[in-house]
């Protein structure tokens, strides 16, 4: 159990910096590399992307890393109160002023603080999750909350609540996986409903429009809740494939099918076994199939 009374100290700070760093390292070996550049997306702000076009070599970058998170450790209450501050700007400036420091924007700052695991601006966050008028600072705050841990599990029942109050698709998706991130078991209900009502709002539209980008968060929408739910609950996951793979929307079937594709080989028999009709999404005659809806 996590103290009330803990502190937020350098040490956690460094901690944090090293295990960054680290990540990027693993990361770098699994990157695409073009013309020097190492290329990827999956660790947030501080991607070593821009860095490198300075030709810096990896033991700078791991410098810059610690100077960089000592420089948020310093602003970081200052940044915390941004969050609820409706007066300073989402962002500063288009998007990043430099490649290598924060533009001061609330998004930004949230950004920064999850980079940190800062975790006592959790209060903020959950304010402006729940409050804000704005769904891209919601989105970030919910992403921030997930990195938090155990100190984050008091949030878990404002989150599913935020969940039934959104209908914005993007807020929920970063919403549900912020669910998975805090092993909140108690959500599956409310999940299980959230599929079905997604379900019928892609079919409130035509396929074709569904791949647009001011809808895709539906189809994602999708994927997220049984890749959630299978965390704490196989069997309810195993009904939301069911659903989703026998869907005749081509889009609900591909992204059920994305995550389908995760599960091991015994959940997967048991669905052919139950599901025969499930086969079909595997024959390369299958119309679904042949039309390749990939994102």
């Amino acid at each position: 159990m996590v103290s009330e009374n803990d502190r937020f100290t350098e040490r956690d700070c460094f901690h944090h910096a090293l295990d960054y760093n680290l990540r990027w390292d693993n990361e770098r070996h699994s990157s695409v590399k073009v013309d020097g550049q190492y290329y990827s997306q999956n660790l947030g702000f501080l991607t070593p992307l821009h860095y490198n076009r300075r030709g810096w070599s990896h033991k700078e970058i791991s410098y810059y890393y610690v100077a960089m998170f000592y420089w948020i450790y310093r602003n970081a209450e200052a940044m915390r109160m941004t969050l609820v501050d409706e007066s300073i700007p989402l962002r500063v400036d288009d998007g990043m002023v430099a490649y290598d420091i924060y533009d001061g924007g609330r998004c930004m700052n949230a950004v920064a603080l999850e980079d940190l695991k800062y975790w006592p601006a959790l209060p903020e966050l959950r304010e402006a999750m729940l409050h804000d008028r704005n769904d891209e600072l919601r989105i970030r705050c919910v992403s921030t909350i997930g990195v938090m841990g155990e100190r984050a599990h008091k949030y878990r029942s404002d989150i599913r609540q935020s969940i039934l109050d959104s209908s914005n698709e993007f807020f929920q998706e970063e919403a549900v996986k912020t669910l998975g991130k805090l092993d909140d078991r108690e959500s599956v209900p409310i999940l299980r409903d959230l599929f079905n009502e997604t379900c019928h709002r892609i079919h409130q539209i035509s396929f074709k429009e569904s791949l647009k980008v001011e809808n895709s968060g539906l189809l994602n929408l999708i994927e997220a809740i049984i890749r959630t739910v299978f965390l704490f609950d196989r069997e309810a996951a195993r009904e939301l494939l069911a659903i989703g793979l026998t869907d005749n929307h081509p889009g609900i079937y591909h992204w059920s099918k994305r995550a389908f594709e995760l599960t091991d080989e015994w959940d997967q028999l048991y669905l052919m076994e139950h599901c025969p009709s499930i086969l079909i999404g595997f024959l390369p005659n299958d119309p679904r199939w042949s039309l390749k809806h990939r994102p």
